[in-house]
């Protein structure tokens, strides 16, 4: 009976919809639980590389990397990992989570391909936070050992800008430090480290680092005068209010309007080189690869396995890709996937397996498609298409689909749009089922 439910579930979602698809998916809720996407030439043409895809080989060698590095306690036996395959906006990355079995205390890092730490957060339900111990100055020297210990390759590149406290719910000192190359600051690539106020124990790390890029040398051709004049062509000041924000003493904050000229350009910049003007960051990049030294490689050596992360590293081994995954969408001529949606997402992790209850956990892979043309909002441009699914990364069966629909209503002119109706409700229930049939050979349905 409960697969005979789902069924007419599903063909609900259709019906509610009554709008003209060129094929009928099928729709059910799915969790949103993180993203990392891949530009792809067009719908169904999906390109692998070496990083693109987890291995029992790679998911050991990151544990080893990470322990030799963060010292993880015994008694955070509890172990559960995702992976967030290569993507156009961002690199291969996992997310390693270790937790005690009452789940008071757990350690969460975030490395990326070759053990390099993006993040680390460590929580521990009995630590307080309340009443600071220590100065921020005391617990510096700990900030910048943890620092040493985990990103030995990045320690010597970084100066100390500030520190901050954050106040009863943090029970932290955020220590922020920043990148120099050649006695110059690159102040996009960053490092901040949180201590914990009351124990002294570094509780969270974040750094934004772009590790294999080349550094130009710090010969310069322009002047800063010259550079100043360059930008002043570029920029037209334009008449506005605007906002000033002030903070007394006791915590009170004032609000006042301004008028005031500002520059029309958000982004201005001349090459000190060539003395070009950029009035643009072409490319933004959120995490980035990396290469280690043979030095440091060799410590991934150090760091023994236990029994749970075997168990999780081993269960890799009869999962499909995540090319499979993708195509098992992408490919699927039942679901309608519009053809602008060239930006793949694609991520790996164990849950819940809310379709069939004789199970408990299953691994799954979440997929997002997505529009990737910016919105031109001048011409009306604004409808960007996207699509979910989750397919089952064991026997590659989609377990959920979900795609958009532009809307036919015409905000310009307050009305709705014609619309040419393709398919009877007949038609549609018999596309809907010959697709359930695909992924579920078992399942019946029964007349509405």
């Amino acid at each position: 009976m409960k697969k005979k439910i789902i069924a007419l579930t599903l063909i609900s979602c259709i019906m509610i919809s009554g709008l003209p698809v060129d094929a009928i998916s099928a729709a059910s809720t799915i969790s949103n639980m993180g993203t990392s996407s891949i530009d792809i030439p067009a719908v169904g043409e999906v390109t692998a590389t070496a990083t693109s895809e987890p291995s029992k080989q790679e998911l050991e060698k990151i544990i080893k990397t990470v322990k030799s590095k963060i010292s993880i306690p015994s008694n955070l036996s509890v172990f559960q990992y995702y992976f967030n395959a290569e993507s156009y906006y961002s690199a291969t990355y996992w997310n390693l989570n270790w937790s005690s079995k009452d789940s008071t205390e757990r350690i969460t890092i975030q490395a990326d391909n070759t053990g390099n730490i993006i993040s680390y957060d460590y929580y521990n339900a009995n630590d307080g936070f309340y009443a600071p111990k220590y100065l921020k100055s005391e617990l510096k020297s700990t900030a910048d050992q943890f620092l040493k210990k985990i990103a030995s390759n990045i320690y010597e590149n970084v100066n100390y800008k500030s520190s901050t406290f954050q106040g009863v719910y943090g029970g932290q000192y955020i220590y922020q430090y920043e990148r120099v190359a050649n006695g110059i600051p690159m102040p996009e690539n960053t490092i901040s480290i949180g201590v914990n106020y009351e124990t002294g124990k570094v509780v969270s790390y974040y750094g934004n680092w772009i590790y294999d890029v080349k550094i130009p040398s710090a010969q310069v051709k322009l002047s800063e005068s010259e550079a100043a004049a360059k930008i002043g062509k570029k920029v037209t000041m334009k008449l506005g209010y605007q906002n000033k924000y002030t903070t007394d003493k006791n915590g009170k904050t004032k609000i006042e309007a301004f008028l005031v000229y500002y520059p029309d350009q958000s982004y201005l910049a001349v090459d000190a080189k060539t003395g070009e003007v950029y009035t643009t960051q072409n490319e933004v990049i959120y995490d980035n690869f990396s290469t280690r030294s043979t030095a440091e490689a060799s410590n991934e050596d150090k760091g023994g396995l236990t029994e749970e992360e075997i168990i999780k590293v081993e269960e890799l081994s009869g999962l499909i890709s995540r090319e499979s995954a993708i195509k098992a969408i992408t490919g699927n001529s039942s679901l309608l996937i519009d053809t602008n949606l060239k930006s793949i997402t694609a991520r790996l992790y164990k849950r819940s397996n809310y379709y069939n209850m004789t199970q408990d956990e299953i691994y799954v892979w979440d997929i997002y498609l997505s529009d990737p043309r910016e919105v031109n909002y001048e011409t009306g441009d604004i409808y960007r298409s996207y699509a979910t699914a989750s397919v089952d990364a064991k026997t590659g069966k989609i377990l959920s689909f979900n795609a958009s629909v532009k809307d036919y209503y015409n905000m310009d002119k307050k009305e709705w749009e014609s619309v040419k109706v393709k398919y009877t409700m007949k038609q549609g229930q018999t596309i809907l089922e010959k697709f359930l049939k695909s992924q579920i050979p078992t399942m019946e349905f029964m007349e509405l």
